[in-house]
C-alpha cells in the first residue's frame, strides 16, 4: 500500500513537473492585430504633440520645388512639416531637437511619411517596409497610396503592402483605370453599385477601423494630381431606423500631418487636431464629409468638398 501510494505521489509530482516546464516554455506572443492598431495611433498622436522650441524666426525649405516659410519664434507642438527632409519621426523623443539639411531644409514629416512611421512604429517593421523600390528608395507618398492601397498598381516602385477596406461592388474591377478619388467615391455612390443593397456609407466607410487610413487624390484647380493622408484613430457608425448607415451622424476621428496654416506663420502646429483657429480643426469627420456630400476646412480656413477612401495594411487583414 506504502508502495502504491509513493508510486502515485511520483505521478503526481512528474505530472507536475511537465505543467511547470510547459508553462515555463510557453513562447512570448507578438501583439495581436488589434493591439498593432492601437499602437499605431498611439506613436501618431505621440508625434503630432512632441514639443520643439525657436529662439528666432526660422525659415526653412519645405517642398521639393524650394518654397520656404517662415516661423516666428516661440514653443510649438507636433514634428514639424516638410516634404523635403521627410522621413524623420523622431521615434525616440517626447522633446524635438531640430535638425537642418545645410542649413536651411527642417528634418520632419508630410502626411504620407508620418502615417508610414505610425504604420512601422505598429508593426515593429523597418527596413524596406513602405518603402518604394524604383529609383530613389523613399517612404510611400500619397501616389503611391493610392496605386497600390486603391487601384492595385505599381508604376511607381509599390510594394504591394496595402489593400482596400470594405466592398467595392460593381465597381471592384473598374476601380484600377481611376486616376482620382473624386471618380471613384462618385462610382461607388450610384445607386446600381450595390445590387444586393448597401452603400458606400455601410460597404466601406463602415468597415473602417482604428489604425486604418484615409486617403484622397484629386485634381487643383492648376490640374495638379495632388493627395494628402489622415490616420484614423477611432470609427463611430450611427444607424437610421431602418438600419442604414446614417452618413451624417457616423463619423471618425484622424490624426493627420498637414502643414502649418497657408499664409500664417504665427500657428504653432502643423497637425490636426488642433485649436488653432478655433473648432474647425477637430479632427473628426462625417461620413458624409469624407463621400464629399458635405464640406470640411482646408488650411486655408475653407470650406471644401473633398473625397476620401480608406486604405488599410495587408498584415492587418483580418
Amino acid at each position: 500500500m506504502k508502495k502504491r501510494t509513493l508510486m502515485k505521489r511520483i505521478g503526481v509530482f512528474a505530472m507536475l513537473c511537465v505543467l511547470s516546464m510547459t508553462i515555463v516554455a510557453e513562447p512570448t506572443f507578438a501583439a495581436t492585430i488589434t493591439e498593432q492598431r492601437a499602437t499605431a495611433c498611439t506613436h501618431m498622436d505621440k508625434m503630432s504633440q512632441s514639443k520643439w522650441t525657436i529662439s528666432k524666426p526660422l525659415t526653412f525649405t519645405y517642398n521639393a520645388s524650394g518654397s520656404t516659410t517662415t516661423l516666428n519664434a516661440g514653443s510649438y507642438v507636433g514634428v514639424p512639416y516638410t516634404q523635403v527632409a521627410r522621413e524623420h519621426s523622431y521615434l525616440a523623443k517626447d522633446t524635438i531637437v531640430l535638425a537642418f539639411d545645410n542649413g536651411v531644409t527642417l528634418h520632419g514629416t508630410d502626411c504620407s511619411s508620418s502615417v508610414d512611421f505610425a504604420w512601422r512604429k505598429g508593426t515593429n517593421k523597418a527596413g524596406d517596409f513602405l518603402k518604394t523600390n524604383k529609383g530613389k528608395i523613399e517612404l510611400y507618398r500619397t501616389k503611391h497610396m493610392f496605386n497600390d492601397g486603391l487601384v492595385n498598381k505599381s508604376p511607381n516602385g509599390e510594394q504591394d503592402f496595402l489593400m482596400l477596406v470594405g466592398k467595392y461592388g460593381n465597381y471592384y474591377s473598374n476601380r484600377v483605370n481611376a486616376e482620382t478619388t473624386t471618380e471613384m467615391v462618385a462610382e461607388l455612390k450610384k445607386s446600381t453599385n450595390y445590387p444586393d443593397g448597401g452603400d458606400i456609407y455601410s460597404k466601406i466607410y463602415a468597415a473602417m477601423k482604428k489604425g486604418d487610413a484615409l486617403i484622397k487624390r484629386e485634381y487643383s484647380n492648376s490640374g495638379t494630381l495632388l493627395g494628402h493622408v489622415r490616420l484614423v484613430t477611432d470609427v463611430q457608425v450611427k444607424y437610421n431606423a431602418d438600419g442604414s448607415v446614417n452618413p451624417n451622424t457616423s463619423y471618425v476621428n484622424c490624426i493627420e500631418q498637414a502643414g502649418f496654416r497657408s499664409g500664417n506663420p504665427n500657428w504653432k502646429t502643423s497637425w490636426m487636431p488642433n485649436s488653432e483657429d478655433g473648432t474647425k480643426y477637430n479632427g473628426k469627420y462625417s461620413f458624409a464629409q469624407l463621400a464629399g456630400d458635405d464640406t470640411s476646412y482646408n488650411l486655408s480656413g475653407k470650406l471644401i468638398s473633398a473625397h476620401y477612401l480608406p486604405i488599410q495594411l495587408k498584415v492587418w487583414n483580418e
